[in-house]
């Protein structure tokens, strides 16, 4: 059988009547007619009662119709969902960002997006993971577009460089350090220090930068991220090496310039160029990409 087949059984059983549902269906009464005919010998059974002038639904053709019924309104919505997903206009767009960059940028990035009119009816499904996790997800397919930070090049996805995040040593308030400027990284060894936990995006780039400069600190304990690193310094745990973001400006830290060099690390944009891209994450892409080119990124850091 056939989903033609399916489709024309059930507007002959809802009309009752092969003349009205060949002009439902745009089609010879005859069509339809052999269509049922056939559908009734692969069942085996009558699906209608045929007289003169009218035909009625058999036992057998009212339970199929209940059961097939139900069947063709779900793969209808479902067909109707997948237009709308393969959309430019109205599709969905599976985002995954680390949390430092949470506290406004990607949000206000995709809030603009959407306040153009051909992208309101566009969906943002949001999901907050360290770096590696987004690039898993992206690999896997699992996300469109990812925000995430990453020392080296991935395999698989493009990285699309958005802008770089400062980077800086932050101790407690009333600390020994919080009334310097700046600090040379070696001044960080004799305090208890805070890193990164071992599947965090930055925890790679900070133990390079640290090697670099043959700094060892004195590991005290370690956070999955940046708000959970100021928290802790913020309550006198120890200093920390950090990517410094909106959060800081919450907490009762001093941020400290580093003088041993440029410190900072990197937000990229990534998709898998190996994977479908949606429409709708396409033209978000190429927003941002636009965004990018015509400088506007850095007024959604604020």
């Amino acid at each position: 059988m056939t989903l033609q087949q399916l489709t024309y059984f059930c507007v002959v059983a809802r009309l009752l009547n092969f003349r009205k549902a060949s002009e439902e269906l745009l089609i010879s009464q005859s069509t339809i007619s052999i269509s049922i005919s056939n559908l009734e010998t692969e069942l085996g059974v009558p699906l209608f009662k045929r007289e003169k002038r009218s035909i009625s639904l058999t036992k057998y053709g009212r339970l199929y119709y209940e059961q097939i019924t139900p069947l063709l309104d779900s793969l209808t919505t479902i067909n109707i969902k997948m237009k709308r997903l393969a959309s430019e206009t109205e599709g969905d767009i599976n985002i995954a960002y680390n949390p430092p960059w949470s506290y406004g940028f990607v949000p206000r990035l995709a809030r603009e997006f959407l306040r153009r009119k051909e992208n309101e009816k566009i969906i943002f499904n949001f999901k907050q993971l360290n770096s590696p996790q987004v690039i898993a997800g992206l690999k896997e397919g699992l996300f469109d577009v990812g925000f995430c930070t990453t020392e080296k090049e991935v395999p698989d996805l493009s990285l699309f460089p958005l802008f770089c995040q400062e980077m800086a040593v932050i101790v407690p308030a009333d600390h020994p350090l919080a009334e310097r400027e700046s600090i040379c990284l070696r001044e960080i060894e004799p305090y208890p220090y805070i890193l990164y936990e071992d599947d965090s995006g930055l925890r790679r780039l900070v133990e390079h930068l640290l090697k670099s400069v043959d700094v060892v600190p004195r590991v005290a304990y370690e956070a999955p991220d940046e708000e959970a690193i100021f928290s802790l310094v913020s309550a006198g745990f120890g200093v920390a090496f950090v990517a410094v973001t909106d959060a800081l400006k919450k907490l009762s830290v001093r941020t400290l310039r580093v003088e041993d060099f440029d410190a900072h690390c990197t937000l990229y944009m990534a998709y898998n160029a190996n994977r479908y891209l949606p429409p709708a994450a396409v033209r978000f892409v190429n927003y941002i990409k636009l965004c990018s080119k015509q400088g506007l990124i850095a007024g959604f850091k604020r």
